[in-house]
C-alpha cells in the first residue's frame, strides 16, 4: 500500500530525492520474524546473533556426543583387554562394542546437524538480506532531476510491483 507521496505536479525533483513511501509494516515484520529465525538457527549450535559470520569447530551436542564417545572408547578398550584374558563374559563385551559403536555414531549425527546448521545459517543470512533489501525498496526515490509531470497513485492505493507513481 502506498503510505505517502512527497511531491505534487510540477514539483522539481532531484535525484535521490524521496518521491514516495509504502507502508513499512509488513516489511518490518518479516525482516524481525527472519532475523529471529536466524538468531534461534544460531543459538541451537550456540552463537549468537553477533557471532553470525563465525562457524564454530564444536557445539554444545558435539561436545555431549565426544564425552560420550570417549567414556564408551575407554570403556570398550578396557573390555578388549578383560575379555582377551577371560574376566569378562562375551555378552558383557558384545554390549560394551554396541555402545561404542552407538556413540560413534550419535557423533556423526551430530557433526552432520552442525553441517545442516550452518547451511540454514547461511540461507536464512540470505533471507535477512533480503528482507533488508525490500524494506529499502518501500523508500522510492526519483532516479534523475526532473520535474513531476503526473500523479499517477494516491496514498492508500494499493500497487503492483513496477507500478508507476509520478
Amino acid at each position: 500500500m502506498l503510505a505517502a507521496v512527497n511531491v505534487d505536479f510540477g514539483q522539481r525533483v532531484r535525484r535521490g530525492e524521496v518521491v514516495a513511501e509504502i507502508d513499512k509494516r509488513e516489511l518490518k515484520l518479516q525482516l524481525e520474524r527472519v532475523q529471529a529465525a536466524l538468531a534461534q538457527a544460531l543459538a541451537r549450535i550456540g552463537l549468537t546473533p553477533d557471532e553470525a559470520g563465525k562457524i564454530p569447530k564444536t557445539t554444545p551436542a558435539i561436545r555431549q556426543a565426544q564425552a560420550q564417545l570417549d567414556n564408551w572408547r575407554t570403556k570398550y578398550e578396557s573390555a578388549s583387554r578383560l575379555i582377551k584374558t577371560g574376566d569378562i563374559p562375551h555378552d558383557r563385551f558384545v554390549e560394551i562394542e554396541k555402545g561404542y559403536n552407538a556413540a560413534e555414531a550419535a557423533l556423526d549425527g551430530a557433526l552432520h546437524e552442525l553441517r545442516v546448521s550452518l547451511a540454514s545459517i547461511r540461507s536464512l543470512g540470505a533471507e535477512v538480506q533480503l528482507a533488508r533489501k525490500k524494506l529499502g525498496d518501500a523508500t522510492i526515490r526519483s532516479p534523475f532531476d526532473g520535474a513531476v509531470t503526473e500523479r499517477l497513485a494516491s496514498p492508500g492505493e494499493f500497487l503492483r510491483q513496477n507500478t508507476p507513481i509520478v
